[in-house]
């Protein structure tokens, strides 16, 4: 059975690389280029994941972390965001968030290999 990931991105380019390297491995993505069509996403499809940048327009990942909190939702989350600021970090994992990966400090594979793992 094929894996389905929201990929909540609001950069075209990231966007595009994350979704390339999530089907080359398999894995059905699905685009969200903001908070508020992630969480339409999210009630749309239930994924198996969710890759969330924190911030994009109309509603942050805090706000869709919000709404997966109150919903119950048990799928995994990792952050990919160029945040880097501990308190955020602290603020993303008391909400839930299984992994946080700092954008400018990951080799474009390694996200592939993050998703697969908490696909498992």
């Amino acid at each position: 059975m094929t894996k389905t990931v929201i990929v909540a991105e609001d950069e075209p380019f990231l966007s595009i690389i994350i979704n390339v390297e999530l089907k080359e491995r398999g894995i059905h993505s699905v685009k969200a280029r903001d908070g508020e069509q992630a969480i339409e996403e999210i009630e749309k499809h239930l994924p198996d994941l969710l890759l969330l940048d924190l911030r994009m327009p109309k509603i942050d990942g805090f706000g869709v972390l919000e709404h997966i909190r109150t919903k119950g939702y048990t799928f995994p989350v990792i952050v990919f965001s160029n945040i880097s600021d501990q308190v955020e970090i602290d603020k993303a994992k008391d909400l839930g968030v299984k992994d946080y990966i700092v954008k400018s400090n990951i080799d474009w594979d390694e996200i592939g290999l993050v998703v697969e793992k908490y696909l498992k």
